[in-house]
C-alpha cells in the first residue's frame, strides 16, 4: 500500500482552522488520529492524504489550499530524509538524495530532476492507480519544494519559473505571491524551474561527517520500507512510459534481471505479462493526465507511446468503456 509519513499532514490543521473551518471531520473521516496522539514517523495511506487536501480545499472554499499548508512545511517535515538533504555538500546532492530516497518520507511518489538547454525542473510525479484529483497535492510539493531550495539557497532565491499541469485559475494572486516569479498553468507536469547552476551550488551547512552518519541512518530506514516487486516493477514501468522507453528488455534491465525473469515474475507473481501490465499501466497514466492536465488527447497520446489518438482512444474504451473525450467531460 502507498503510504505517507504522519508528518506530511503537517500544517494542515492550522491552515482549515486560519479559513474558518473545523478540519477534525475529515481527519476522522480518513481514520487520522487527533494532533499529537502519533508519531510524526507514523504510516497512513497516501490516499488519505490526497483526500485530506480535496476535501478540506472545497470546504474552505480555497482552489490554493495547498499552497496555504506548503507555507507551513520546512525541509524538517521530510524527517530523516530532510536532515539528510541539509547537510549535503551541494543543492544538486540533496536533491539527489530527496530523489533516490524519497519513500521513507512518501511511499507512491517519485522525485524527478532533469537539465535540458541549462534548464533544470525539479517535480514530484504521483504514482496511483486511477486518477485521483491532483491539484491539492501538486500544489503542496511544488510549494515545499521552493521551501527547501530556499532554504539551502538562502530567503533571496527564487526560480526562473513554476509551472503547473492544471488550469489557470480565476485569481493567481496566491501564486505569484507565494512565488514570486512567472507561473504557467496548463503544463504537461508540475514543477520547478531553475538554472542548472544551481545544482552545483554549495550548501553551507554542510557537515561532511554528519552526512555521512544521516544518510548511514537513512539506507537502513529504507531497507525497512522495501517494497514488493509489484512496486518496483511499477515504478521503472511508469518511468519507461514518460521517458519514451518502454520495452521488456528495458524495464528488465532496470530491475536488473533478464527479459525471461521478468516474464516470469510478471506470469507468477501477479498473474499477467509485459504487454497486458503495460496497456493496463498506460491507460491508468492516461486517465491521470485528462484528469489532471489541460494538454490536448493527442498529446497525451504521444506521451504514453501511442502511434496516433485513434489507437488512444480505441484502446481507452475497451478498459475504460468510454472514449478518453467522453472521460475527461465527466472526470
Amino acid at each position: 500500500m502507498h503510504s505517507v509519513r504522519l508528518a506530511s499532514f503537517d500544517g494542515i490543521r492550522e491552515a482549515a482552522l486560519e479559513l474558518g473551518v473545523d478540519p477534525e471531520p475529515v481527519f476522522r473521516r480518513n481514520s487520522l488520529p487527533a494532533a499529537g496522539e502519533c508519531s510524526p514517523d507514523a504510516r497512513f495511506p497516501y490516499t488519505a492524504l490526497i483526500d485530506t487536501l480535496n476535501s478540506l480545499a472545497d470546504a474552505t472554499a480555497t482552489p490554493h489550499f495547498g499552497l496555504l499548508v506548503a507555507k507551513r512545511q520546512p525541509l524538517t517535515t521530510m524527517g530523516l530524509l530532510g536532515a539528510v538533504a541539509a547537510e549535503a555538500p551541494t543543492v544538486g546532492q540533496a536533491i539527489a538524495d530527496i530523489g533516490e530516497h524519497l519513500k521513507v518520507h512518501i511511499n507512491g511518489a517519485r522525485a524527478i530532476c532533469e537539465v535540458e538547454n541549462d534548464i533544470a525542473t525539479w517535480r514530484i510525479a504521483v504514482d496511483l492507480e486511477g486518477a485521483p484529483d491532483l491539484k491539492q497535492k501538486h500544489l503542496l510539493s511544488v510549494g515545499l519544494a521552493f521551501n527547501i531550495l530556499r532554504q539551502l539557497l538562502g530567503s533571496g532565491w527564487l526560480p526562473s519559473r513554476v509551472q503547473f499541469d492544471h488550469a489557470q485559475p480565476e485569481d493567481v494572486r496566491p501564486y505569484k505571491q507565494f512565488f514570486r516569479c512567472p507561473v504557467l498553468f496548463g503544463q504537461e507536469f508540475s514543477c520547478l524551474c531553475f538554472t542548472s547552476d544551481v545544482l552545483q551550488k554549495p550548501n553551507a551547512d554542510n557537515s561532511e561527517s554528519g552526512y555521512r552518519q544521516l544518510k548511514s541512518a537513512l539506507e537502513v530506514s529504507e531497507q525497512v520500507l522495501s517494497g514488493s516487486f509489484e512496486d518496483a516493477f511499477l515504478r521503472v514501468a511508469r518511468e519507461a512510459v514518460e521517458q519514451g522507453t518502454l520495452s521488456l528488455e528495458h524495464v528488465a534491465a532496470s530491475l536488473d534481471m533478464s527479459p525471461r525473469t521478468l516474464h516470469r515474475r510478471l506470469r507468477e507473481e501477479l498473474g499477467t505479462n509485459f504487454r497486458a501490465a503495460s496497456d493496463k499501466l498506460r491507460i491508468q497514466l492516461g486517465m491521470k493526465y485528462i484528469r489532471n492536465t489541460t494538454l490536448p488527447l493527442s498529446d497525451i497520446a504521444d506521451i504514453l507511446g501511442y502511434s496516433e489518438l485513434a489507437a488512444f482512444s480505441r484502446a481507452f474504451k475497451r478498459k475504460v468503456g468510454c472514449s478518453p473525450r467522453q472521460w475527461r467531460a465527466v472526470a
